[in-house]
């Protein structure tokens, strides 16, 4: 595969995929501990059920684009994980059952202590 020129775009567009799978796996639980207050065993199920979720969804899209093919399954795709990115992302954390981000948060010196 490394010695066909026409793979190599495919070959790095993997390897930064992958690449930035395993960062965010990597540092997720550490994320969720110290910005989204939550505890250890949450932030452990968390990361823990992303994982399950792509052991399982990457071969199934494999499978679903061999079946109907390649761009009508990454034109779907795109649009229905915006749809739930936008969706997810609209309620802050509060509406989800956490705390207010610490942003949000009014302190004595805080900018929005007085509005």
């Amino acid at each position: 595969m490394l010695s066909v020129a026409a793979l190599w775009p495919i070959n790095v567009a993997v390897l930064f995929s992958y690449g930035a799978f395993i960062a965010l796996v990597t540092f997720l639980p550490a994320f969720l501990l110290r910005h989204e207050v939550l505890t250890p065993g949450r932030a452990g199920l968390v990361t823990g059920l992303i994982t399950a979720g792509t052991v399982v969804s990457w071969p199934l899209a494999g499978f679903i684009s061999d079946w109907m093919g390649r761009r009508k399954v990454i034109y779907l795709f795109s649009q229905g994980m915006c749809v739930l990115s936008c969706l997810a992302f609209a309620l802050p954390s509060r509406a989800r059952g956490g705390p207010a981000p610490p942003s949000w948060r009014s302190s004595p010196g805080s900018c929005w202590a007085g509005s």
